[in-house]
């Protein structure tokens, strides 16, 4: 415990703590944007976490600490975000310069702002905590309580039509793959908590260091070494073992074709061109010997249910090839317009089960708010290239294919694991992954969206074919290895050898438990302080 004569250590100026907290919010996010950079998602928050937890201003006001959290948690989300700049002008759109530079920065900013709005509450618990001196009666648990808090706050940006769990720290460890098999037991919010947890010991371990504390010091370096290293060996195993089990499983050879047609450049007088080259391409990847072969998002941008030449295209492909190709295009039913995927077998016979896409994209599939957002900011209004909005799905739409039961993420779907994990609880053996990345060609937005399928393959043990109208399409194996991929700007397809997997990990079945258990743990220690220090002063 530390006494009351002990001196704080000083706080910085208020100019100097702005700078610091923008560029560890920087530094946090570069690892999500840039994978290769894995190791500053460990280092970047100490420096904060060290402000926050262990220097005592004597005067704090919650308002202050709100604006610290918001600051930090924006800047991040800015440099997670900051591909939003590569669309513009957004001419595919039909938009003015001044319509699409107020459209790149509301999204490049304006996200990260109201996932900032929300997370900045996070530094509000912090130094409430400090108020009622959690820090100097329990320094290591009050340690472990800060981590705890921060995947909760994660999970927050994958609520409401305004979340967007793309920012996750996990996506940033993929640069390392030993680092996130751990996901395959308690999910990609568990690794946002070892990251602050070891940040949060280190920080408390600096603290000892400066005061003078060797001994303690040593204690913090060797748990922060332990919550690492525990973490890396685990991985390490358990790719070797998973790796050296499914040589022995059945496998076929799966393709995902890359037509490398923008969006924009698929409608009107191009459709027969479309066609054509996704038959000539789907043929030629069954001539590769492909028994599975997935088509992007919306290959053929017309409504299959009042197309009668998409018939004859899935019957003249059925006639070619013996391969079951999972097709995408819209379709109507009950007066919706659907984002839809259905498997086509060798025979000419399309599946009944359709998977229709479960999470659109705000404002480029429909415009939430609608009314409200067309007053105060029409560009955004129309940003969809999209003449109807579409609906969204609420079924996992399992498919029954000759070798295992097929499941389908669509674009947007792939980035909320509580989709994946429902299709893969629903029977899924094998995940398919069709997506539309065109509007990011050239940006760090591909990496990071083809980072979450690999997140979405280790944590139920299945392998995903990806594929992606421009690139990044890929075949990924149960531990996250990408065993083929094709770039940006491609045309062509990946193949790979894949195997219909049963089975369940560990979060497949507990699946997002840990967050409300970090948050029930994190209130339990508050309340167990505030009763202690009550009892002090009596």
């Amino acid at each position: 415990m530390i006494t009351k004569k002990e001196k704080a250590i000083k706080l910085p100026s208020a100019l100097l703590r702005f700078f610091l907290y923008a560029l560890c919010g920087i530094l946090s996010g570069l690892p999500v944007a840039v994978p290769a950079f894995w190791p500053l998602g460990w280092l970047a928050p100490i420096p904060v976490l060290f402000s926050e937890i262990w220097m005592r201003p004597k005067k704090d006001r919650l308002i202050f600490a709100y604006g610290r959290g918001f600051l930090y948690f924006w800047v991040f989300g800015v440099t997670v975000f900051f591909w939003f700049t590569s669309l513009y002008p957004l001419d595919f759109l039909g938009f003015d310069k001044a319509s699409a530079a107020i459209v790149v920065i509301l999204a490049c900013c304006g996200i990260p702002m109201l996932q900032a709005t929300v997370s900045g509450l996070l530094f509000v618990i912090i130094c409430i905590m400090r108020r009622i001196r959690a820090f100097d009666r329990h320094p290591f648990l009050s340690a472990v309580a800060t981590a705890l808090l921060f995947p909760v706050f994660e999970y927050f940006h994958t609520l409401t039509w305004a979340g967007v769990p793309w920012g996750k720290l996990a996506v940033g460890q993929t640069g390392c793959l030993y680092i996130v098999q751990s996901v395959s037991l308690f999910g990609s919010y568990f690794i946002t908590l070892i990251i602050y947890a070891f940040s949060a010991l280190a920080a408390l371990g600096i603290k000892y260091l400066i005061k003078g504390d060797r001994h303690r010091a040593a204690i913090c370096a060797v748990i922060c070494a332990a919550v690492f290293l525990s973490n890396l060996l685990f991985g390490a195993v358990y790719m070797t073992a998973t790796d050296t089990s499914l040589e022995n499983e059945d496998k076929i050879t799966a393709s995902a074709i890359q037509g490398n047609i923008r969006f924009e450049d698929k409608w009107g007088d191009k459709e027969w061109h479309t066609m054509e080259l996704y038959k000539r391409l789907t043929l030629e990847a069954s001539d590769n010997g492909a028994q599975l072969i997935v088509w992007p998002e919306t290959a053929i941008p017309y409504d299959y249910s009042f197309n009668p030449r998409m018939e004859r295209l899935f019957k003249d492909l059925s006639a070619k090839t013996d391969a079951e190709i999972l097709v995408t295009f819209f379709e109507s039913e009950n007066g919706c317009l659907y984002n839809s995927a259905r498997l086509l077998d060798s025979k000419g016979v399309i599946s009944e089960a359709a998977y229709k896409k479960r999470h659109l994209v705000p404002f480029g599939e429909y415009t939430p708010l609608e009314e409200l957002i067309n007053t105060l900011v029409p560009p955004l209004a129309e940003m969809s290239a999209i003449a109807d909005p579409l609906s969204p799905g609420n079924s996992t739409a399992i498919m029954e294919t000759q070798n295992g039961r097929l499941g389908t993420l669509i674009c947007f779907d792939s980035i909320y694991e509580a989709l994946c994990l429902e299709s893969v609880r629903d029977g899924a053996e094998l995940i398919a992954v069709s997506t539309n990345d065109s509007w990011f060609s050239q940006s760090t937005a591909l990496g990071q969206h083809n980072a979450h399928s690999q997140l979405r393959a280790i944590e139920h043990r299945r392998y995903v074919v990806r594929s992606a109208n421009t690139g990044i399409s890929s075949i990924i194996t149960p531990t996250g290895h990408i065993t083929d991929s094709l770039g940006d700007g491609l045309e062509g397809f990946v193949t790979g050898q894949v195997s219909y997997l049963g089975g369940r990990t560990l979060y497949t079945s507990i699946g997002n438990i840990i967050v409300p258990l970090c948050a029930l743990l994190s209130c339990a220690f508050i309340i167990f302080t505030l009763t202690e220090k009550g009892k002090a002063k009596k």
